[in-house]
């Protein structure tokens, strides 16, 4: 019968951080300006592990042993203004290497294009991607628009009506438990 030589495998969340308003108002992560990037910050975290660590004041995490699993970022854009043209709001990776500094995974961008004639247009990316981080690495999560004149963020929206805040960004890591 199936599984009878092998233990199944378990998948178990490893970490979960989030952004999310604990107040009444929207609180957000604008980008201050066309095609720079900026990194993406957490300010709760709901479940830890030994295995990896967040700074919520930078948005690094390191690996404090290696790990092999699944890394997943889910997070919603705002793009508050109208305007001609269509407007780019992306996300990637950094990992951090001592000799070059932070440097962008090749591959790892990930861009949504939002209309131009939509006011407070709402986005929402769902990425996840395998990983394998030996101890003692360091990466983070960026994000850049196109056009910041349209005040594109990542936002948390308030409780309002009986409904919960929104998480604006979510950060998970799964690994696997024979």
């Amino acid at each position: 019968m199936f599984g009878e030589c092998c233990p199944f495998v378990v998948p178990k969340v490893l970490m979960r951080a989030s952004y999310v308003t604990a107040s009444g108002s929207n609180i957000k992560q604008i980008l201050l300006a066309d095609n720079v990037a900026q990194t993406i910050l957490f300010n709760q975290v709901t479940v830890v592990d030994p295995a990896l660590s967040i700074d919520l004041v930078t948005g690094e995490v390191t690996a404090l042993k290696d790990f092999s699993g699944m890394a997943s970022l889910a997070a919603t854009a705002l793009r508050e203004q109208t305007g001609a043209g269509e407007v780019e709001w992306g996300v990637f990776i950094e990992g951090y290497d001592a000799v070059n500094g932070w440097q962008a995974f090749p591959g790892s961008l990930r861009p949504v294009t939002m209309s131009s004639q939509t006011t407070n247009e709402k986005r929402t990316i769902d990425y996840t991607l395998a990983v394998e981080i030996l101890a003692g690495t360091k990466f983070r999560w960026r994000h850049y628009t196109s056009d910041a004149s349209r005040q594109v963020s990542i936002v948390s929206f308030a409780a309002a009506n009986g409904l919960p805040s929104s998480a604006g960004a979510i950060m998970s890591f799964w690994g696997v438990k024979p």
